[in-house]
């Protein structure tokens, strides 16, 4: 490579540094730009993953609400009843076998939600994790690949700067065909 040609390789190794250089920022400020509020995003729902606290008081009084309507009617069923016949045997004890069988809904059914809001909770924490995972990946990835691209520009500079020009390629091969030649004389 001729000394003009190294010149004008550097030069365009220098634009192309720079290239790489304004991509890597223009990366990085779209990267901030796009990622700013689904990082956001992401961060709340960690902190504050599942249901809300009045959408858990919502789910639960809609719960105990439709179990009490159910077990409310039975038992005014139960009254009417004994009212229409006249006749209240068993129904003290009726009742009692009501509230207990309301009071075991009661607590199955309240399990079931505190299982479900766990779950959520849960559920909504994975997601949260997952996606702040790959919002780093995507950001270094574009980082490492700017970075990369920039050493491999440098490192290829540098190889071809260590290549001698055409009259350094000249010398270095008269010097060893005259190297040759002189050791060759000497053996005979």
């Amino acid at each position: 490579m001729a000394r003009g040609d190294k010149g004008t390789y550097n030069q365009q190794e220098q634009q192309s540094w720079a290239n790489s250089n304004q991509a890597a920022q223009q990366g990085y400020a779209n990267q901030q730009q796009s990622y700013g509020s689904a990082y956001g995003g992401y961060q709340g729902e960690l902190a504050n993953p599942g249901y809300t606290a009045a959408e858990q008081q919502a789910m639960t009084q809609a719960t105990t609400g439709s179990l009490a309507g159910a077990f409310d009617a039975a038992r005014q069923r139960l009254q009417n009843q004994a009212a229409r016949t006249g006749n209240t045997a068993g129904e003290n004890a009726t009742e009692e076998q009501l509230a207990r069988q309301q009071g075991q809904q009661n607590a199955q059914d309240m399990g079931t939600l505190q299982q479900q809001f766990g779950q959520a909770r849960i559920q909504g924490q994975q997601n949260a994790l997952q996606g702040l995972g790959g919002l780093y990946g995507s950001s270094t990835n574009a980082t490492d690949a700017a970075i990369s691209g920039g050493a491999n520009l440098v490192g290829t500079q540098g190889r071809i700067a260590m290549q001698p020009g055409f009259w350094g390629s000249v010398l270095a091969g008269g010097l060893g065909t005259a190297g040759r030649l002189i050791g060759g004389s000497g053996r005979g």
